[in-house]
Protein backbone atom coordinates (compact mmCIF):
# COMPACT_ATOMS: atom_id res chain seq x y z
CA UNK A 1 0.00 0.00 0.00
CA UNK A 2 1.02 3.49 -0.88
CA UNK A 3 1.48 5.93 1.94
CA UNK A 4 -0.32 8.28 -0.36
CA UNK A 5 -3.50 5.82 0.65
CA UNK A 6 -3.11 5.70 4.37
CA UNK A 7 -4.79 7.42 6.65
CA UNK A 8 -3.77 8.98 10.08
CA UNK A 9 -4.35 7.01 13.14
CA UNK A 10 -6.43 10.12 14.38
CA UNK A 11 -8.31 10.25 11.03
CA UNK A 12 -9.02 6.34 11.55
CA UNK A 13 -10.22 6.45 14.71
CA UNK A 14 -12.89 9.37 13.09
CA UNK A 15 -14.28 7.25 10.29
CA UNK A 16 -14.24 3.74 12.03
CA UNK A 17 -15.86 5.30 15.55
CA UNK A 18 -18.28 6.58 13.20
CA UNK A 19 -19.56 3.28 11.82
CA UNK A 20 -19.53 1.66 14.36
CA UNK A 21 -22.00 4.49 16.22
CA UNK A 22 -24.01 4.28 13.11
CA UNK A 23 -23.76 0.57 13.66
CA UNK A 24 -24.43 0.86 17.42
CA UNK A 25 -27.28 -1.11 19.12
CA UNK A 26 -27.56 0.98 21.86
CA UNK A 27 -24.75 -0.46 24.43
CA UNK A 28 -25.76 2.50 26.98
CA UNK A 29 -24.26 1.76 30.34
CA UNK A 30 -26.00 3.49 32.85
CA UNK A 31 -23.79 4.70 36.00
CA UNK A 32 -23.64 8.36 37.45
CA UNK A 33 -23.12 9.35 33.56
CA UNK A 34 -24.64 7.11 31.21
CA UNK A 35 -22.45 6.60 27.73
CA UNK A 36 -21.38 4.35 25.19
CA UNK A 37 -18.30 2.31 25.76
CA UNK A 38 -18.14 1.02 22.23
CA UNK A 39 -17.33 4.78 21.03
CA UNK A 40 -13.86 3.68 22.03
CA UNK A 41 -13.80 0.81 19.57
CA UNK A 42 -12.54 3.36 17.24
CA UNK A 43 -9.48 4.40 18.85
CA UNK A 44 -8.71 0.82 19.77
CA UNK A 45 -8.41 -0.35 16.02
CA UNK A 46 -6.93 2.63 15.10
CA UNK A 47 -4.07 1.80 17.34
CA UNK A 48 -3.90 -1.49 16.10
CA UNK A 49 -3.69 -0.78 12.69
CA UNK A 50 -1.23 2.17 13.46
CA UNK A 51 0.85 -0.69 14.34
CA UNK A 52 0.39 -3.24 12.27
CA UNK A 53 1.49 -1.06 9.74
CA UNK A 54 4.89 0.12 11.49
CA UNK A 55 5.31 -4.04 11.78
CA UNK A 56 5.06 -4.17 8.55
CA UNK A 57 7.25 -1.49 7.53
CA UNK A 58 10.19 -1.82 10.09
CA UNK A 59 9.58 -5.34 11.64
CA UNK A 60 8.77 -6.57 15.38
CA UNK A 61 5.82 -7.93 16.62
CA UNK A 62 2.43 -6.95 15.04
CA UNK A 63 -1.11 -6.44 17.39
CA UNK A 64 -2.70 -10.12 17.77
CA UNK A 65 -6.47 -10.37 18.42
CA UNK A 66 -5.84 -11.38 22.06
CA UNK A 67 -4.27 -7.62 22.28
CA UNK A 68 -6.90 -5.90 20.66
CA UNK A 69 -9.67 -7.31 22.54
CA UNK A 70 -7.52 -6.81 25.89
CA UNK A 71 -7.17 -2.82 24.49
CA UNK A 72 -11.16 -3.05 24.23
CA UNK A 73 -11.68 -4.43 27.48
CA UNK A 74 -9.73 -1.69 29.13
CA UNK A 75 -11.31 1.59 27.05
CA UNK A 76 -14.40 0.12 28.45
CA UNK A 77 -13.28 -0.59 31.65
CA UNK A 78 -12.01 2.49 31.94
CA UNK A 79 -15.26 4.40 30.82
CA UNK A 80 -17.29 2.43 32.71
CA UNK A 81 -15.41 3.02 36.18
CA UNK A 82 -15.28 6.99 35.20
CA UNK A 83 -19.11 7.11 34.82
CA UNK A 84 -19.70 5.05 37.70
CA UNK A 85 -18.73 7.78 40.39
CA UNK A 86 -19.07 11.25 38.12
CA UNK A 87 -21.84 12.88 36.04
CA UNK A 88 -20.11 15.54 33.83
CA UNK A 89 -23.81 16.80 32.84
CA UNK A 90 -24.33 17.96 36.22
CA UNK A 91 -21.75 20.45 35.13
CA UNK A 92 -23.02 20.97 31.34
CA UNK A 93 -20.18 18.74 29.71
CA UNK A 94 -21.21 15.63 27.57
CA UNK A 95 -20.46 12.03 28.07
CA UNK A 96 -18.02 12.46 25.11
CA UNK A 97 -15.38 13.50 27.98
CA UNK A 98 -15.12 9.83 28.66
CA UNK A 99 -14.70 8.11 25.37
CA UNK A 100 -11.81 11.29 25.45
CA UNK A 101 -10.30 9.61 28.75
CA UNK A 102 -10.71 5.96 27.89
CA UNK A 103 -9.14 6.28 24.10
CA UNK A 104 -6.15 8.55 25.31
CA UNK A 105 -5.09 6.33 27.72
CA UNK A 106 -5.74 3.11 25.31
CA UNK A 107 -3.74 5.05 22.24
CA UNK A 108 -0.97 6.19 24.14
CA UNK A 109 0.10 3.01 26.50
CA UNK A 110 1.31 1.67 23.10
CA UNK A 111 4.57 -0.32 22.89
CA UNK A 112 7.37 2.37 23.60
CA UNK A 113 5.38 4.71 25.60
CA UNK A 114 6.74 5.11 29.38
CA UNK A 115 4.31 5.84 32.60
CA UNK A 116 5.44 9.87 32.33
CA UNK A 117 4.20 10.00 29.03
CA UNK A 118 1.10 8.18 29.41
CA UNK A 119 -0.16 10.30 32.81
CA UNK A 120 1.36 13.73 30.80
CA UNK A 121 -0.82 12.85 27.58
CA UNK A 122 -4.32 11.54 29.84
CA UNK A 123 -3.62 14.77 31.66
CA UNK A 124 -3.71 17.17 28.54
CA UNK A 125 -6.66 15.14 27.69
CA UNK A 126 -8.22 17.22 31.03
CA UNK A 127 -7.54 20.32 30.04
CA UNK A 128 -8.64 20.57 26.13
CA UNK A 129 -12.06 22.07 25.18
CA UNK A 130 -14.64 20.08 26.56
CA UNK A 131 -17.65 18.93 24.31
CA UNK A 132 -20.75 20.97 26.55
CA UNK A 133 -24.06 19.18 26.22
CA UNK A 134 -25.62 22.08 25.08
CA UNK A 135 -26.14 19.97 21.46
CA UNK A 136 -28.11 16.83 22.77
CA UNK A 137 -31.13 19.06 23.86
CA UNK A 138 -33.94 20.37 21.85
CA UNK A 139 -33.34 23.13 20.44
CA UNK A 140 -29.96 22.29 19.06
CA UNK A 141 -29.73 18.62 18.56
CA UNK A 142 -28.32 17.98 15.13
CA UNK A 143 -26.13 15.51 13.35
CA UNK A 144 -22.90 16.48 15.87
CA UNK A 145 -24.85 14.14 18.23
CA UNK A 146 -23.55 11.24 15.58
CA UNK A 147 -20.04 11.76 15.74
CA UNK A 148 -19.38 13.57 18.84
CA UNK A 149 -17.29 10.87 20.50
CA UNK A 150 -15.58 9.97 17.37
CA UNK A 151 -14.34 14.12 17.29
CA UNK A 152 -12.68 13.94 20.76
CA UNK A 153 -11.35 10.49 20.11
CA UNK A 154 -9.83 11.34 16.79
CA UNK A 155 -7.92 14.59 18.45
CA UNK A 156 -6.12 12.54 21.53
CA UNK A 157 -2.53 11.38 19.91
CA UNK A 158 0.45 10.15 21.90
CA UNK A 159 3.81 13.24 20.95
CA UNK A 160 4.88 11.55 17.67
CA UNK A 161 2.38 8.92 17.00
Amino acid sequence: MRASQELDPAQVAFAIGTQIRSLDFNDTRLAAKWGHPSDNLGAVIAVADYLARKVWREGGTAPTVRGVLGRAIKAHETHGCYALSTSFSRVGHDHVILVRLASTAIATAVPGSDRDQIVTTISHSWIDNGSLRAYHHAPDVGTRKSWAADDVSKARRKPGF
